[in-house]
């Protein structure tokens, strides 16, 4: 967008948030701030914006609904709570750290891991629609230190060495740029802080077009396993560690492919018949290309160094 084409150009979300000194005196969540950015106009499937195309699509309200209905209130992201708590195990949690939940979706990751360790939570999502639910769902967790915000990774700003751990599920493969939030999120980590990713990656085998066309549909930027690992590296991440659990990704798939196909029989569903069998046909075909080799799903774990190179390099130039 110019000047001489201001229809170019939309207002773009960049943070809804709490403001801070109401949360931290006075334990309020509900004095919002709202940060708008101009920028060029997008054309994603006719929406300006990822976070619009996001919120009229696969978060759309109906959509949140349809992966409740099979992994549980509060999650959108493969195995629930089951599956939280096993990777949370993980990261050594402890009262006094402070955890950035990156995509943390309508809030069930977030309000499980306070209630685990007791650690300061800060849930933020692009989705406004999911976080819109979560600040609902928050009212009910009085006494819990968490906070939602709206926002996009690579455009928003935390102060440096925020944070101990960030946790983050099933995102990045929504992001293109996957290098410019990796830095970000390096910047944010305190030194020896702790990053896990779990994330779709794209297999070595032949793409058919079935996973072509599910990847255009819902814009997906999947890199493959190897290359995905050194940018972790390339950012300044040390003690890179990736699993391809696809396995157990299959298991949770199909496990919630028997849920959704129960919910089909349920009368009393919220969810009309099309929905139901439309979310049938989404996991089998999600199970589908995972099987094929397509389609990887990998845990990332690395760890930010406690003497950054880096940081030295550049205070000498």
């Amino acid at each position: 967008g110019t000047p001489e084409h201001p229809h170019d150009q939309v207002y773009e979300l960049i943070f809804a948030k709490a403001l801070e000194s109401y949360y931290e005196i006075k334990n309020n969540n509900n004095q919002v701030c709202f940060l708008f950015s101009k920028t060029n106009l997008q054309n994603l499937h006719g929406y300006k914006t990822l976070q619009d195309f996001l919120d009229h699509s696969e978060y759309a309200l109906k959509s949140i609904q349809k992966y409740e209905s099979v992994r549980g209130e509060g999650y959108v992201t493969i195995g629930g709570a089951e599956l939280t708590r096993e990777l949370t195990k993980r990261l050594n949690l402890t009262s006094s750290q402070r955890l950035l939940n990156f995509g943390s979706a309508t809030g069930g990751s977030s309000f499980q891991i306070s209630q685990d360790y007791g650690c300061e939570i800060v849930g933020v999502d692009i989705s406004a629609n999911m976080i819109g639910i979560a600040w609902d769902r928050a009212l009910s967790y009085k006494g819990h230190r968490i906070r939602f915000e709206v926002g996009d990774g690579r455009k928003m700003r935390f102060s440096p060495s925020k944070f101990d751990v960030i946790y983050s599920r099933d995102v990045m493969f929504h992001v293109s740029d996957k290098t410019a939030l990796l830095n970000n999120f390096y910047t944010w980590l305190k030194h020896d802080g702790r990053l896990l990713i779990t994330d779709f990656c794209c297999g070595n085998t032949p793409f058919s077009q079935d996973l072509i066309d599910y990847a255009r549909s819902g814009m997906y930027t999947m890199t493959p396993i190897q290359e995905y690992a050194e940018l972790f590296e390339k950012c300044g991440f040390i003690e890179v560690h990736v699993e391809d659990r696809s396995d157990l990704y299959q298991q949770y798939c199909q496990n919630e492919i028997e849920i959704a196909e129960k919910n089909r029989m349920n009368p009393n569903s919220k969810l009309t018949r099309q929905e139901l069998d439309e979310c049938v046909r989404q996991w089998k075909l999600k199970y589908s290309l995972t099987n094929s080799g397509q389609r990887r799903w990998c845990i990332f774990e690395a760890l930010k160094p406690s003497v950054s190179f880096y940081e030295d390099d550049n205070n000498e130039q």
